[in-house]
């Protein structure tokens, strides 16, 4: 008999399906950030009877995590993808996920309406790019983006 309060891997908790988590970002490979994403994932999971089954953290390099996405997406694991999605160049995890699944950018009108609610006239030209996912994602009020493909992103903000 399963203890509820005992968390199981997905896997082994009948859902048939792994979870994990994509953590994207060159400063956390350099150590000029630490990241706080595995330890609050671990605990939700916690809480709901669930365990990370793994964990991989990536530069942000388009053709690398396009490669990383095309992979996981084939797996058929649950998949969260933490950072690399802000308006900055160096921000690629949304168009390496357009790329991975073959399709393009659109801008999602709710995202971009929040972002504008929130940023003002700072929003343009630059923050507005987040409100840019991959066609076929669903946007959700604050800034959560879901069904993407088996993954998930939690917007910055």
């Amino acid at each position: 008999m399963n203890n509820p309060a005992q968390p199981q891997h997905a896997y082994n908790a009948g859902m048939g399906q792994r979870i994990g988590l994509i953590l994207i970002g060159d400063e956390l490979l350099s150590g000029k950030r630490r990241d706080e994403h595995l330890d609050n994932a671990a605990r939700i999971g916690a809480e709901r009877g669930l365990d990370i089954d793994w964990v991989r953290i990536e530069h942000d390099e388009l053709a690398r995590l396009t490669g990383v996405f095309r992979e996981t997406m084939d797996s058929g694991d649950i998949v969260f993808s933490y950072g690399g999605i802000g308006a900055t160049p160096d921000d690629v995890t949304r168009p390496a996920a357009a790329a991975a699944a073959g399709v393009p950018l659109v801008r999602h009108p709710g995202i971009a309406g929040d972002l504008e609610k929130r940023y003002g006239d700072e929003a343009h030209p630059y923050r507005i790019r987040m409100a840019e996912i991959p066609e076929g994602c669903r946007g959700s009020h604050g800034l959560i983006i879901v069904g993407c493909f088996g993954m998930a992103w939690v917007l910055a903000g």
